[in-house]
């Protein structure tokens, strides 16, 4: 199982799957995991709940687990030791969890295969979505295999600066008389801090969506 020395977040379901409340996670002394919580928590009335952690490396984790320790602090806070019974599923890197995302972008061509330049320095596309391992754009040009994109997510504290490289091209309806090109494309050259970032994101899309 992957070390949750890393997870600092998580979501708690009750038997039925539903969602219980956010957790922020942390390693005890003892090598525990423990949770703090909104209080009061319905602990007395759990022995066992569903656990989803987010792992910033390995995506979601979602594991059976029971709770004990149960104590309350002044902050409107509790904290509980965490013993996790199965890991159900990890989302691995290899299948990042992918959302929606409909966002109009500036971007920057880094470099083309074949030296192609578009007639500005930067140009507008488009996200449909978005995972943190790659992202689908809506390009007014037909960018070849290998070419390199460099956009800013703003949407994240701090923004983030990503590099994506085309997998492929395909043409899409055009819009307003003006063609359009669909473009699969893979993040490369992601630092820790900025894939973490990226990942985070991705996690709360991914809630914000379930909850609608």
């Amino acid at each position: 199982m992957t070390s949750m020395e890393r997870c600092r977040k998580a979501e708690i379901y009750n038997a039925g799957h539903h969602l219980i409340c956010d957790a922020v996670v942390s390693v005890g002394p003892a090598n525990d995991l423990i949770l703090n919580v909104p209080a009061p928590f319905p602990h007395e009335d759990i022995s066992e709940v569903y656990i989803k952690f987010f792992h910033p490396v390995s995506g979601l984790i979602q594991t059976r687990c029971s709770l004990s320790g149960y104590v309350p602090h002044l902050d409107q806070r509790a904290t509980m030791r965490c013993t996790i019974l199965e890991t159900i599923s990890e989302e691995q890197r290899r299948n990042d969890l992918k959302v929606p995302l409909d966002l109009d972008l500036e971007a920057t061509l880094l470099r083309s295969p074949s030296g192609f330049k578009p007639e500005t320095s930067s140009f507008l596309i488009r996200t449909r979505d978005i995972s943190a391992g790659g992202v689908y754009l809506i390009s007014p040009y037909d960018l070849e295999e290998g070419t390199l994109l460099l956009f800013q997510l703003s949407m994240t504290k701090p923004p983030l600066r990503l590099t994506a490289r085309v997998l492929r091209s395909e043409p899409l309806s055009v819009r307003k008389g003006l063609p359009q090109y669909g473009l699969g494309c893979q993040f490369v050259s992601m630092d820790s801090p900025t894939e973490s970032g990226l990942r985070s994101f991705v996690f709360r899309q991914e809630r914000q969506m379930h909850r609608r």
